[in-house]
């Protein structure tokens, strides 16, 4: 990849990409093709469930993260003020103070926690935190739905996302379409909330297609799950579209870069999964082209003002002032 990426500054007297280019590690020259035996196994087929009835009525998130602490209190707020009233989270290895954070919620209930260092070598711990998970919570959800620490699910036609799912109660796995947003012009990180800082959605990717989709499923139906974005299911599926108004019952904002120092930390954190420094050096890569594709291609605001307020007073924050970053 010869092009920089155009619309985010230089600083320093260095380009976007040459600042990030020392965080990966020796990138190939003959090719950019990740070698079969670079990458980490992602498909995992389950046993079938012996759970025939699902009790109670709770939809859960199951999510993995690393030092995420500094977002994860939002990320908890947002959703549980959505309708979310369960949180299956792993940790794959943090050495923040994200214990701090999710103490209160793990005292009430709502948040459970498992360590999830990577054990493995060329496995992929997040395709399998979400098999552990979907075979260890089916008897307590009604729907699991997998999501990032930076990504944020909401119906646009109500307050709510219980209806939507409620709505839906014939399917087995609903594709939800996910939206990409960027750096907003960010070189460090805002002092507002994510969901008010980053409003510029790029227009380059459709809601159709894997990688645009993350998945909401019933857990005791389970029966392979590909990757995040691919989950098969014993039952029906539906790939959710626009309403008559043009509006999603659900959809994910994907904040996928936060501030350019928010990206340069992600690359520097490495993806420890992957076999070989050629396959870390890939991945990386991959994720700076997807952010060149997102800077340039076109986009529009996309408005979360009609949760910010509320949010605010469930974090218990000023009007004026939110998380410390």
């Amino acid at each position: 990849m010869k092009r920089f990426i155009r619309g985010l500054p230089a600083t320093g007297g260095s380009t976007f990409r040459e600042r990030f280019r020392s965080y990966i590690p020796k990138l190939r020259r003959a090719s950019t093709k990740t070698k079969k035996k670079d990458k980490p196994k992602r498909d995992f087929s389950l046993p079938p469930s012996n759970i025939r009835v699902v009790n109670g009525d709770k939809i859960g998130i199951c999510g993995i993260f690393c030092n995420e602490s500094a977002y994860l209190k939002e990320w908890l707020e947002f959703h549980l003020m959505v309708g979310i009233n369960k949180f299956v989270l792993y940790d794959n290895g943090s050495n923040d103070d994200y214990i701090d954070v999710l103490n209160p919620y793990i005292a009430r209930g709502l948040v459970s926690l498992v360590p999830w260092a990577t054990f493995a070598v060329g496995l992929n711990p997040q395709t399998l935190a979400y098999a552990h998970a979907a075979r260890n919570c089916a008897s307590d959800m009604r729907w699991l739905i997998f999501l990032d620490i930076d990504e944020f699910i909401f119906s646009e036609t109500s307050d709510n996302v219980r209806p939507a799912f409620t709505r839906f109660e014939e399917f087995d796995t609903l594709a939800i379409p996910r939206f990409e947003f960027g750096p907003n012009g960010h070189k460090t990180n805002p002092s507002g909330l994510v969901i008010e800082s980053y409003t510029s959605v790029s227009l380059y990717t459709k809601p159709s297609g894997r990688g645009a989709v993350k998945s909401a499923v019933r857990p005791s139906s389970v029966h392979t799950i590909y990757s995040p974005h691919h989950i098969r299911t014993m039952g029906r599926d539906l790939l959710l579209e626009p309403t008559h108004c043009g509006r999603f019952d659900l959809r994910v904002n994907h904040y996928f870069s936060k501030s350019e120092s928010e990206f340069e930390a992600k690359l520097k954190r490495g993806y420890a999964w992957h076999k070989t420094e050629h396959g870390v050096s890939i991945k990386a890569e991959n994720k700076m082209r997807k952010l060149r594709q997102i800077v340039e291609s076109p986009s529009t605001k996309y408005s979360m003002d009609r949760f910010i307020s509320r949010l605010k007073n469930r974090m218990d924050v000023p009007a004026t002032q939110t998380r410390n970053t």
